[in-house]
């Protein structure tokens, strides 16, 4: 049996808008780095071409970010030469 957990951590900066998933979201800081909802979409695709388990997260719309929106995309669990070829370009922030 496989079992993975993830989470999300992205730096802060200001002066930089806060975009997740496409779409702005007004705060006085920004994400330093960040993809947006076409390539979160085109990663999935690529995962399941792969037969790598895959989730698009999509915002409950609670706070400022409006409900729908994809926020993250979870991968795996997988073993690392299956994930490098889909995710071995992606930039480290």
């Amino acid at each position: 049996m496989k079992v993975g957990i993830g989470y999300d951590i992205h730096p802060m900066g200001k002066g930089r808008k806060l975009i997740l998933g496409g779409v702005e979201v007004p705060h006085t800081q920004g994400l330093v780095g960040q993809a947006d909802a076409d390539a979160l979409v085109q990663l999935e695709t690529a995962a399941r071409q792969h037969q790598i388990p895959v989730c698009l997260v999509h915002d409950a719309g609670r706070t400022v970010i409006p409900a729908g929106t994809i926020t993250c995309l979870g991968l795996g669990p997988a073993l690392a030469d299956v994930l490098d070829p889909i995710t071995g370009e992606l930039p480290l922030v």
